[in-house]
């Protein structure tokens, strides 16, 4: 695969990935205001819950997208995956249908006291993670043009039935908006069924035989069993700390953090749109021995996607009032500062999700396993402390403390993992570090000015955060033109991306 074929693929899945941000803000706004703080809380919670499952259900590795970008044409392991997390999901089903009915479970679910909420939370997951893993075999088998206009075309349709169901149905609760994410998640996944069958990539269930599966098992073992204490260890405690905030805070203040980290979202979807692109790119240049291509590669993506997210993480940062107020309306007032605090999680969480696909494709998963370990039992002893009353030696900050928490350790656990990944690469990692500061400054210091001179203004805020806005990014866009070996980007890079968005956005549809 050329470095030209990546460069467009990363352009356009970014293209389509900005595109889909005011769906998501649109998407957002209409879900926290008609749910208020207490049931989003709920609802995210819930959501979280069983997308933790779901981690932990495939040992939390990448083993999918790490093989098929070696062999695409590998139909048995497409079968044995849908027939593994198939088998997975119906016996969990079975399991909690038992344990509701023997009310077993009822205190992992503080303030939930409707079972059906539950359920649905359970099969949205369940058809998510479907959903999900058949855009890890579009991307994987190079099909990500395709894939980057489904998730199009799902927020789109998503947008539209909230629509219908707010002002024409009337009927907007917690069962409409998990219903209307079901519905999304099934678009998405016969979208992604029919591209696939299109492009002669076989998806059938139950194509493998019992031999087939047990061998394929024991390849995804032996990848994967590193990772198994790990999702052990990340299932409960992640679960642990998120049932902590909701027993002590209640849905309120789990609503805080959820309305906080969705701000995190928006951003962080830029960065996980393009995960899966990097491991395929470093699974092959691994499998062809090209160290020094895979080099290039990490650096360049390192630089180039802290700069998007720095980008967009200061600029929120410096209007997160107003941001709020239009988006969540003043019940949620309360989370500002909580989304503050959430809006330095993107820049090290992106950061990480490239680090890890380094980890993944060159098989070093008992490294991911040590370090992830130690941090998660960190980031539990921290947010205990800072969330549980004062009755339990904690200081009580609720979604403040939690984001806090969460930030310190992801910036720790980002260190550790880039000195061991820069060792493998002969690279001076305190130089990153420099270069990430140098970025961030960069973007400080135009959101400092840009913000201190709305100060002067006596406009409406509406109008002040549209000139912010303009200003912002201006700046922004000509320092990155004038100045790209700021931001891991060459004149070549930049111009590029101009050609490719003018080529591919001309015809947007026939891609598909």
């Amino acid at each position: 695969m050329n470095s030209n074929s990546l460069t467009q693929r990363y352009l356009f899945k970014l293209t389509t990935s900005i595109l889909i941000v005011p769906l998501n803000l649109v998407m957002i706004s209409f879900i926290s205001r008609s749910l208020g703080p207490n049931l989003f809380g709920q609802y995210r919670y819930l959501i979280y819950f069983f997308t933790m499952f779901s981690g932990f259900l495939g040992f939390g590795g990448n083993f999918l997208t790490s093989e098929l970008a070696k062999n695409h044409k590998d139909k048995l392991l497409i079968s044995f995956y849908q027939v593994f997390i198939i088998l997975g999901w119906v016996i969990t089903g079975i399991i909690l249908i038992v344990a509701f009915g023997l009310n077993k479970l009822i205190f992992l679910f503080p303030e939930i006291s409707n079972h059906g909420y539950v359920f649905l939370a359970f099969l949205l997951a369940y058809i998510t993670f479907m959903t999900q893993m058949y855009e890890s075999i579009s991307d994987a088998t190079g099909l990500t043009k395709s894939s980057s206009i489904i998730n199009l075309i799902s927020k789109f349709f998503g947008v539209i039935l909230l629509i219908i169901f707010i002002y024409l149905v009337n009927w907007i609760n917690l069962y409409s908006i998990m219903f209307i994410s079901i519905i999304m998640s099934l678009i998405s996944a016969f979208l992604f069924a029919y591209i696939l069958w299109s492009n002669n990539i076989d998806v059938k269930l139950f194509k493998i035989s019992w031999v087939d599966f047990k061998n394929k098992f024991k390849q995804f073992f032996n990848y994967s069993h590193p990772l198994l204490t790990l999702s052990i260890v990340t299932f409960t405690l992640g679960l642990f700390m998120r049932w902590g905030l909701q027993l002590f805070g209640g849905s309120a203040e789990q609503g805080y953090f959820s309305f906080s980290d969705s701000f995190s979202g928006f951003i962080i979807i830029f960065g996980n749109s393009i995960t899966p692109l990097l491991q395929r790119e470093f699974s092959i240049t691994y499998n062809d021995s090209d160290n020094e291509r895979m080099k290039l590669i990490f650096e360049r993506s390192l630089l180039i996607f802290i700069s998007f997210t720095s980008l967009l993480s200061i600029f929120v940062l410096f209007n997160t009032k107003t941001i709020t107020m239009l988006i969540g309306g003043n019940s949620y007032n309360s989370s500002i500062l909580s989304t503050q605090i959430m809006l330095f999680y993107p820049i090290p969480y992106i950061a990480n999700n490239i680090l890890y696909s380094t980890c993944y494709a060159t098989n070093k998963t008992k490294l991911l396993r040590n370090v992830q370990i130690f941090i998660v039992i960190l980031n539990t002893i921290i947010t205990f402390l800072l969330i549980a009353p004062q009755k339990y030696w904690g200081l009580n900050l609720g979604a403040i403390g939690f984001a806090l928490s969460l930030v310190a350790v992801t910036y720790l656990n980002h260190i550790i993992l880039l000195i061991y990944c820069s060792k493998m690469f002969d690279l001076n990692w305190f130089n990153l570090i420099f270069k990430y500061l140098r970025i961030i400054g960069a973007f400080m210091i135009i959101g400092l000015f840009c913000f201190f001179l709305d100060k002067v203004l006596t406009f409406n805020p509406i109008y002040i955060l549209i000139l912010n806005a303009f200003l912002y990014f201006s700046v922004s866009i000509l320092l990155m033109f004038y100045l790209p070996s700021l931001v891991g980007f060459s004149n070549i890079n930049i111009n590029e991306y101009i050609k490719i968005v003018k080529l591919k956005f001309s015809n947007i549809f026939k891609t598909i």
